[in-house]
């Protein structure tokens, strides 16, 4: 990355200022709120949003206090000329895929650019030809911000090369580790989407229930277009804002994600940090970075119902073994080291 020694971490000595990070986001979640807040103690931040989807589920409290704006096409040549007067000394953007987020990509502008994605690598033509494709956009960014290890390697084949930064996805670490799980109940947290593999997971469900005596209940967490069915121990639970995440989380022992194309798992990396088990389909992009309790291969209702019974067999201290293992892998992934990556390279 370019050398930028203009702005320091900590506005301690006298005449010297904080550093200046713009963010240009499509939409916002919890998790992400909760990143800029914490930034927001290190330094002087704004943020400038396209509407999403699923952003009319957020109340907007994590965003309470930041200096933010909502733009919608016709405001965006203003967003841009304010972007350039805010002078940032970094720049996130994120992505390749929305107008905003496109422009300021493109927009020449003071400081470092760094574009965020976590799109895994995959031996598909699309990211193959992707190198190829995307250069003229992503020739104007300085370096990449990723989940993991999964990500890198497309990062890698994009060209950014040594200009990596690992650990873009937090945890949430802070907010889940002093959870106390369940000692039993399944969960099930995400957009309620065909690629989340919830048919599988309900056949699993079903097949496990046939085989114990006592079966665990199974909560269902999300919103989205696909329609689940009622069953027998599922409960539907709709939305939860973020902030209750954590309590949802202490009502469970095990995360299920049978994701059929998942490329990192948020919901995942915060079960493990509140010391749930987990069962994590391989192409979660957190699995190789971080092992999960249980590993099965995305569409298999047999590996999964195993997988399920192997969970409700557990011992108390081989859930207890588990929960304190967990919690440690996910350290490195909390929002505190976000922030200290962030602000590094702001100012380096």
């Amino acid at each position: 990355m370019r050398e930028n020694c203009n702005c320091q971490q900590e506005a301690t000595d006298a005449g010297a200022r904080r550093a200046r990070v713009a963010i240009v986001w499509p939409g916002f979640t919890g998790y992400m709120g909760a990143c800029w807040r914490a930034l927001a103690e290190r330094a002087t931040v704004k943020i400038w949003l396209e509407p999403s989807h699923y952003e009319q589920y957020f109340d907007g409290a994590d965003l309470a206090g930041l200096d933010w704006q909502r733009l919608e096409p016709a405001d965006f040549p203003r967003a841009l000329e304010e972007l350039r007067e805010f002078a940032p000394d970094l720049t996130l953007v994120c992505g390749w895929r929305t107008p905003l987020c496109r422009l300021a990509g493109r927009t020449p502008l003071s400081g470092k650019k760094v574009i965020a994605f976590d799109m895994p690598w995959e031996w598909r033509l699309r990211k193959i030809v992707a190198k190829v494709a995307l250069w003229p956009y992503l020739r104007h960014f300085d370096g990449a911000f990723v989940p993991g290890r999964s990500t890198a390697k497309y990062g890698r084949w994009l060209g950014f090369g040594g200009r990596l930064v690992l650990g873009s996805n937090t945890s949430g670490w802070e907010r889940f580790q002093a959870i106390s799980p369940a000692e039993r109940g399944f969960l099930f947290v995400g957009r309620l989407v065909e690629e989340k593999g919830i048919d599988t997971l309900l056949a699993a469900y079903a097949r496990y229930r046939q085989q114990v005596a006592d079966p665990w209940p199974l909560e269902i967490v999300g919103v989205g277009p696909l329609t689940v069915p009622e069953a027998p121990g599922v409960r539907l639970r709709g939305f939860v804002p973020p902030q209750e995440m954590p309590r949802v989380m202490g009502q469970a022992a095990c995360l299920v994600l049978p994701s059929r194309w998942e490329p990192w798992g948020v919901c995942a990396a915060e079960a493990m940090c509140a010391g749930l088990c987990t069962i994590l389909s391989r192409v979660c992009g957190l699995t190789y970075d971080v092992a999960p309790t249980r590993l099965i291969r995305p569409n298999d209702v047999r590996g999964l119902t195993e997988a399920l019974l192997a969970i409700d067999r557990m011992t108390p201290a081989e859930r207890a073994a588990e929960r304190l293992r967990a919690r440690a892998a996910m350290k490195p992934y909390a929002i505190g080291h976000w922030v200290e990556r962030v602000m590094e390279m702001a100012c380096r």
